[in-house]
């Protein structure tokens, strides 16, 4: 008997272990620090990029009692996916598939939030999980971004996918808009060093929109 619950004790340390969150303040309950970089800075705590010239604004917000803090991310113009964005730098990753999860709250209507994960000079992606470069049902997406459009404003809805954090690609645009350039998209196992110098990124994508994001989480 007590061995039994010695080892249901050490099935839960396990578990809980895997579900370890990489994502540091992903409730905000320390307000956003709304200066911002033009590269990615050393800090672990969230950060702002914006090479937009305030095109794109990302600010701390508080929303209603349950979310409390947020972070408010608003364009005025479509932005580029390495001009302007929420991130965050992750420590402790480990080869594997992780859920990256948060809250989004549409205050326009049909906005578009976007996430991915790269290591920080933007130049190596991490893939979507399960992504297949050769299917050609997919050929017109990015292998390393989700996009997710949101019609309905005022609500909160939950977001979610997985990555697959022990496969990289070297390009962030789709299969097919590379191939047409006569160019190629190749996927490479992660090396120990990436791993070790990954951001995690949340961005809006079209302009005259507007989104808050809560309650951010990555995990195994």
């Amino acid at each position: 008997m007590k061995k039994t619950f010695v080892l249901a004790a050490l099935s839960f340390l396990v578990i809980g272990m895997n579900a370890q969150n990489l994502i540091k303040n992903g409730t905000f309950d320390t307000p956003l620090n709304a200066e911002t970089y033009e590269s990615v800075p050393a800090s672990a705590d969230w950060f702002v990029m914006d090479k937009t010239s305030g095109a794109t604004t990302i600010t701390p917000v508080k929303d209603d009692e349950k979310h409390g803090n947020a972070v408010q991310i608003e364009n005025t113009t479509d932005n580029s996916w390495y001009k302007a964005f929420l991130a965050q730098r992750l420590e402790g990753a480990e080869k594997g598939v992780y859920t990256l999860s948060f809250e989004a709250k549409a205050l326009t209507e049909g906005a578009q939030v976007r996430f991915f994960i790269c290591d920080s000079k933007l130049k190596t992606f991490i893939m979507r999980d399960q992504f297949d470069l050769t299917d050609e049902s997919s050929k017109n997406q990015s292998a390393t971004a989700f996009s997710r459009v949101i019609n309905k404003p005022g609500k909160w809805m939950k977001v979610t996918a997985k990555f697959d954090l022990a496969k990289t690609v070297d390009n962030f645009a789709s299969v097919e808009s590379v191939e047409a350039k006569g160019n190629k998209i190749t996927e490479s196992a992660i090396s120990d060093e990436m791993l070790k110098d990954l951001i995690v990124v949340i961005e809006l994508q079209k302009k005259d929109s507007k989104m808050m994001i809560d309650n951010v989480t990555l995990q195994k």
